[in-house]
């Protein structure tokens, strides 16, 4: 549960008579309260949920929402400690998924985001699943097929640092689709070392 203080002045800006243009500087100004009080406080994610609900009730339009969002996420992203951000990180996109075709972008950077914590903590099926989320296919923005293939890739090899060979080809398989369409020799690298990975995993399998 959010702190009294915090509660208020959520309440206080939800009642507040201020027009649209004028509310956001209120919610900027919270949200810089809720990350001086710092992350190592137990009210920390509670605070942040609260704040993320209130933006998304209907007190604002999706025009000011989305940049207080994307500064909750950039908040998030600035957490030194790993497990201090995948708290926070997982409340973010709890308090996301009603409304996320409105805030799909945001929704990817979270989920970017928490995949990068897991994978310091060797939390590679965390880390994927996390990525699975992520709308590749949406008709509210244009996905770069790089960024496609790139995402695709990158699930793969995080279902191979657990040997999960099964997983890692149906994401590659994905990534195969788009294959001819990309020219980032990065990206093909990766590519064929997880081709390679799970052909020879296959291998073996059939060895044994």
């Amino acid at each position: 549960m959010a702190s009294t203080e915090i509660a208020r002045a959520l309440q206080g800006l939800e009642d507040s008579s201020a027009t649209q243009q004028d509310k956001p500087a209120g919610y900027k100004k919270l949200l810089d309260q809720i990350l001086a009080s710092g992350s190592a406080s137990d009210e920390f994610s509670a605070n942040l949920k609260a704040f993320i609900d209130s933006i998304l009730s209907d007190n604002l339009g999706i025009v000011a929402a989305r940049p207080l969002i994307g500064a909750v996420v950039e908040s998030i992203k600035a957490l030194s400690d790993p497990d201090t951000k995948i708290h926070a990180g997982t409340t973010a996109l709890r308090s996301l998924e009603p409304r996320v075709v409105s805030f799909e972008e945001q929704d990817a950077q979270l989920r970017e985001m928490l995949a990068d914590a897991y994978t310091l903590q060797e939390e590679y099926i965390e880390a994927a699943k996390v990525l699975q989320g992520i709308q590749l296919e949406s008709s509210q923005r244009r996905i770069p097929d790089d960024h496609k293939v790139a995402t695709w890739i990158r699930i793969c090899r995080l279902y191979l640092e657990e040997d999960d060979t099964l997983s890692a080809e149906t994401y590659l398989n994905r990534a195969k689709n788009l294959r001819h369409k990309v020219d980032n020799p990065e990206l093909i690298l990766g590519f064929q070392l997880s081709e390679a990975r799970i052909l020879d995993a296959r291998r073996k399998f059939l060895e044994a």
